[in-house]
């Protein structure tokens, strides 16, 4: 079965309506998760930066962001992990990944050989380059 390592703006765009096109694009990958037919993984980290853009910016409510929390662990398509080895991630941050949140994503989907499911083309060309 496939398994994409979620990114914090693709749950972002299929929560909010700040693109159209993308959040059609993430419902597809979670009604195939919904049907068994991929695995969509959340990492620790892409919750935590969930948790605080939707605080911050969109001003959500704590309770909403909750229920938000809860429906993404119990869709039986998605498992939340997060563990890293930080010797490991050490090796590809801050260089060749200068962001630390990216760092943790490709590390994983490396580790787990996972495709990565975002928008940041900056995030996909760091993690194709270290595939490769």
């Amino acid at each position: 079965m496939k398994k994409y390592c979620i990114d914090t703006n693709a749950l972002l765009s299929f929560l909010t309506d700040r693109n159209i096109n993308q959040q059609k694009t993430v419902e597809k990958y979670l009604e195939r998760a919904i049907r068994g037919e991929l695995s969509l993984i959340v990492i620790e980290n892409v919750i935590t930066e969930l948790v605080y853009v939707m605080q911050s910016v969109y001003r959500t409510p704590k309770n909403i962001i909750s229920q938000t929390l809860k429906a993404l662990e119990e869709n039986p398509g998605i498992s939340i992990d997060g563990h890293f080895n930080l010797k490991t991630l050490r090796q590809i941050w801050p260089d060749p990944v200068n962001d630390y949140g990216d760092a943790l994503i490709v590390l994983y989907a490396l580790e787990k050989n996972c495709e990565i499911l975002t928008f940041d083309k900056k995030l996909l060309n760091s993690f194709k380059k270290l595939k490769a």
